[in-house]
C-alpha cells in the first residue's frame, strides 16, 4: 500500500508490477483460508476423543466436505464471494422491504477535467491549463489514464465517497436517504462503475400508495428528457452521454436485439403499465402483431426523430389506447415508462442533480415490488463473472471425483481461479489497495439455524 500511494510514482504505474502483486496476493490468501477449511468439520452427533483424532482416516473422514469452491468466499472479486454477498442483500431485502430506487454511477475519465490535470501532475509533471485539456486527443487522455491506474481508481472510490455525502445530505437530489447498498463493478474497458440500491422514507409505495402519487414521485426524480441547448447548455451537453448505443452485452443471455429493451416507445406522460387482464388476451396476438409494427417503426428512427407524439401515432396508424394494449401485451409484470417525445428514444433515465454532479453516465430506475427487487436487481448487484462461476463448480467436480485429498481439491480450484480470471489495472489496485468492492448502512449478522450436531466447527 505504502508503495503504491508514495509520491515517487514508479512502482503505482508499472502495470505488471500491479498485476504480479495482485496475483501474490491472492495466493498468499488462497493458502491462508485453505488451511483453515481443511480443519472444518461437522461431528454429525460422534463424541469425539483424542484417541479417535490421533489416527488420521478419522480426521479425513470428518473433513471431506465440499468445501473446495466455497473456502474462496472470503477472497474479493471471487464468484463464492459474490455469492456470499448476495446472502447479505437479502437480508436487507427481507428487513427494509424492496428498495426505492436502482441507480448505478460511471466513471467518465477522458471527461474528467480535474482527474486529467490530476494526472498530468503525477504522469507527466506538467500542470495542465483548461484549454490545454480541452484541445488533448482522445489518445492522449488514454495516455494519461493508462499511466497511473492507481490514482484513477482511488480518485473514483473518493468520487463515490463524495456522492453518497451529497446523497445521505439534506440537499439530496432524492429527498431523505434512510438506506443504502451499493457495489463496485468492472466494466470491460476496465474502469470500474457503481450499482446502487436506495431504500427512501418519506416516499409513497407502490403497493400502498394511489398511482397518481407514486408517478408524481418518479416524475420528480426521474426524466429522460433532452433539454434545449439554449435553455441548459451544461446540462444537453452532459445528456449527450446519456444515449443508449448498442454493444455485445446487449445480446448477452438473450435472442432480442437489445436486452435494455432500447429503442424506447414514446408516452404522451409517465405511466405504469400493467401486463394485459384475461379479459384482454383474447386479442393478444393482434395486439402482439401492433407491437411489432411500433418496434419496426422504432429501429428505423434511429437515434430518434424530432416529430410529435401524435405524429408518431399517425405513422404507425393507431388510436393511443391500442398504442398502449400494444405495449402492454411485451409486459410480465408491472413497468414504468417514462414521459418520452420520440427524438428521446435512446436516452437513459436520469436524474438531473446526479448527472451534473457525476458528470458521466448515470442511470436511476424506480423499484416497483419485492419480486422484482429480489429477483432482478439484488442478483444483479451481486453477481459474479458467469463464466468463472461454472469454471470452479467444474473444477471442484473434476477434483472430488479423481478422489483427492482436500489440500489437492483446494489447490485445483484455487489453481483455476488464478489463472482463469480476468481483472483489470484499476481492479488490481481495488484489491491491492483494500479499497471497498461493497457497502452499505447496515451491518448484517449470520444465526446459525443448524441443528447442534451438524453445525461446523474448527479442529483445533
Amino acid at each position: 500500500k505504502a508503495e503504491l500511494r508514495q509520491q515517487d510514482r514508479r512502482v503505482a504505474q508499472d502495470v505488471d508490477n500491479l498485476f504480479f502483486k495482485t496475483k501474490k496476493l491472492q495466493m498468499k490468501q488462497m493458502l491462508d483460508k485453505a488451511t483453515i477449511a481443511v480443519r472444518k468439520c461437522t461431528s454429525h452427533g460422534l463424541q469425539l476423543t483424542a484417541g479417535a483424532l490421533k489416527n488420521s482416516s478419522n480426521v479425513n473422514r470428518l473433513v471431506h466436505r465440499d468445501l473446495a469452491y466455497k473456502f474462496l468466499s472470503t477472497l474479493r472479486g471471487t464468484p463464492p464471494y459474490f455469492q456470499r454477498m448476495s446472502k447479505d442483500l437479502y437480508a436487507m431485502c427481507r428487513t427494509l422491504g424492496p428498495a426505492t430506487l436502482f441507480v448505478t454511477l460511471s466513471a467518465a475519465e477522458t471527461r474528467w477535467p480535474h482527474l486529467l490535470r490530476i494526472l498530468g501532475e503525477v504522469v507527466d509533471k506538467k500542470t495542465y491549463t483548461d484549454e490545454e485539456i480541452a484541445i488533448m486527443t482522445w489518445q492522449e487522455k488514454c495516455r494519461l489514464i493508462q499511466s497511473d491506474p492507481v490514482t484513477c481508481a482511488r480518485h473514483f472510490d473518493y468520487t463515490i465517497q463524495q456522492m453518497f455525502k451529497l446523497l445521505k445530505s439534506d440537499q439530496g437530489p432524492f429527498g431523505k436517504l434512510k438506506d443504502f447498498y451499493y457495489r463496485i463493478e468492472f466494466q470491460q474497458r476496465g474502469s470500474p462503475h457503481c450499482h446502487a440500491m436506495l431504500w427512501l422514507s418519506e416516499v409513497p409505495s407502490f403497493n400502498d400508495a394511489p398511482t397518481e402519487n407514486v408517478i408524481n414521485f418518479i416524475d420528480s426524480v426521474i426524466t429522460c428528457q433532452k433539454p434545449h441547448q439554449d435553455e441548459d447548455e451544461e446540462l444537453a451537453d452532459l445528456v449527450n452521454l446519456q444515449y443508449h448505443r448498442h454493444s455485445h452485452t446487449c445480446r448477452k443471455g438473450t435472442n432480442f436485439a437489445c436486452r435494455f429493451n432500447f429503442p424506447k416507445p414514446p408516452m404522451s406522460a409517465t405511466a405504469i403499465l400493467e401486463p394485459l387482464t384475461l379479459e384482454e388476451a383474447d386479442n393478444v396476438k393482434s395486439h402482439k402483431a401492433a407491437w411489432l409494427t411500433v418496434h419496426k417503426r422504432l429501429l428505423l428512427m434511429k437515434m430518434g426523430e424530432n416529430i410529435s407524439f401524435e405524429q408518431f401515432l399517425a405513422d404507425v396508424n393507431m388510436s393511443e389506447a391500442n398504442y398502449i394494449k400494444a405495449i402492454r401485451s411485451t409486459l410480465n409484470t408491472s413497468t414504468v415508462f417514462l414521459k418520452r417525445s420520440p427524438a428521446e428514444i435512446k436516452i437513459n433515465s436520469y436524474n438531473a442533480t446526479l448527472l451534473l454532479a457525476m458528470r458521466a453516465n448515470v442511470d436511476v430506475q424506480p423499484v416497483l415490488s419485492t419480486y422484482a427487487c429480489a429477483t432482478y436487481i439484488a442478483s444483479y448487484v451481486s453477481k459474479g463473472q458467469r463464466g468463472m462461476s461454472q469454471l470452479l463448480r467444474k473444477a471442484a467436480e473434476e477434483a472430488k471425483q479423481d478422489g483427492s485429498t482436500m489440500q489437492e481439491q483446494f489447490r485445483t480450484v484455487g489453481n483455476s481461479f488464478l489463472n482463469a480470471v480476468e481483472i483489470s489495472a484499476q481492479e488490481a489496485t481495488y484489491l491491492l489497495l483494500q479499497l471497498p468492492l461493497r457497502q452499505s448502512s447496515r451491518s448484517v449478522i449470520f444465526v446459525n439455524t443448524s441443528l447442534p450436531e451438524n453445525r461446523v466447527f474448527l479442529l483445533k
